[in-house]
């Protein structure tokens, strides 16, 4: 770190997930292998039996020490997404938040 840099905030990451997209599993992926020092991963699901939970689970396995599925939502308005992503915006840790939808993917490290 040179002299003048202030270190990067952390940043808390909502990502709204129903039902499983077309990439899904490898746009996932890449949020748990970002290049970034302080960051948490909230995957927020209305409801458990939704089949992105299993898939979430499966790349929790990843090593990251951060990433939550939060169930469940809040009537807060109209909108759905809005409604399925209250929940994460009470959990999250980090003043920063990002909204992600689940065709986002991120920049892959390389090793």
């Amino acid at each position: 770190m040179f002299p003048n840099e202030t270190p990067l905030p952390g940043v808390s990451i909502i990502k709204p997930l129903m039902g499983i997209d077309p990439n899904l599993e490898h746009n996932l992926e890449t949020f748990f292998t970002m290049d970034y020092p302080v960051y948490e991963l909230l995957f927020c699901i209305e409801d458990k039996s939704d089949p992105a939970v299993k898939l979430v689970e499966l790349n929790c396995k990843i090593p990251f020490s951060r990433s939550f599925i939060v169930l469940g939502g809040s009537n807060v308005g109209v909108n759905p997404a809005i409604n399925n992503m209250q929940p994460g915006y009470v959990a999250a840790k980090y003043e920063f938040v990002m909204i992600s939808d689940s065709g986002i993917k991120m920049k892959m490290t390389h090793s």
